[in-house]
């Protein structure tokens, strides 16, 4: 990849993710204030720093990752399995993709969380206490290589359809977007059940960046679940949010 090519890839890949984030964070306003998670005001200084780091996160990502996927191409690692792929099948391969960064995310996650990693590396992303849609991009660019060179490096270890990547990168940066956009949509009894309390929502995420030590997964719950780091108090809290409550019409000013 040349200079060039990479200028216009990471250009192009900045302005699709400002613009997904935007679209998300539209409409997130359209919405009911019911819905939002923490209230915050506009901080200024903030967006600028989720501005300029997703920039440069996205910027070297396209560029180490471009590298990596073209040597591993050339090498013969990582190639496309033939034939089309039927639903069940991409519904195999993303399972497997699904799964295996989610454990992956959880054991690089709690690696960021290591007193000099988390200074100098994770504590870019964790400037927001109250995440919103930008907040899913804006990394240390080193923590952006090292989350986005996993798919190369799968597609190396595990052959893939073609029609299955497409569904892994769309899903990807749109769960990403999903987790931090501040707002909860999913109803009180979500965490009841096995079921579905296996899969995080927004809150879950929400709460490691408010609370730090805790909620560390990236799609589920499991790995938390497993090694004892969900926050003791999440489900009690998912269930008593304020979102869930009816608007209360102020009353009209007497005169």
């Amino acid at each position: 990849m040349n200079a060039w090519s990479w200028l216009h890839e990471s250009g192009e890949r900045i302005l699709q993710t400002w613009a997904m984030a935007g679209g998300i964070w539209l409409l997130l306003l359209v919405l009911a204030r019911r819905f939002k998670i923490q209230r915050k005001v506009f901080d200024a200084g903030l967006l600028r720093h989720e501005l300029l780091y997703s920039s440069l996160t996205l910027g070297a990502s396209a560029l180490t990752i471009g590298i990596l996927w073209g040597t591993l191409r050339r090498s013969g690692w990582l190639s496309f399995a033939e034939g089309g792929a039927t639903g069940w099948i991409m519904a195999g391969e993303f399972a497997v993709y699904f799964f295996a960064f989610d454990f992956y995310f959880y054991v690089l996650h709690r690696a960021m969380h290591l007193g000099p990693v988390f200074r100098w590396v994770h504590s870019t992303h964790h400037r927001s206490t109250a995440p919103d849609p930008l907040t899913a991009f804006s990394f240390n660019p080193l923590e952006g290589i090292l989350t986005g060179g996993f798919l190369p490096i799968f597609l190396s270890v595990f052959q893939v359809h073609r029609e299955s990547l497409g569904a892994i990168g769309t899903f990807q940066p749109l769960m990403s977007l999903f987790v931090h956009c501040g707002h909860e949509f999913f109803p009180r009894w979500w965490y009841r059940f096995p079921a579905t309390g296996w899969l995080l929502t927004p809150l879950f995420h929400d709460q490691h960046h408010s609370l730090v030590g805790c909620n560390y997964g990236g799609f589920t719950t499991l790995w938390d679940r497993l090694f004892g780091t969900v926050n003791p108090d999440y489900a009690r809290d998912f269930e008593s949010l304020d979102w869930r409550a009816k608007p209360v019409r102020p009353e009209p000013l007497s005169t």
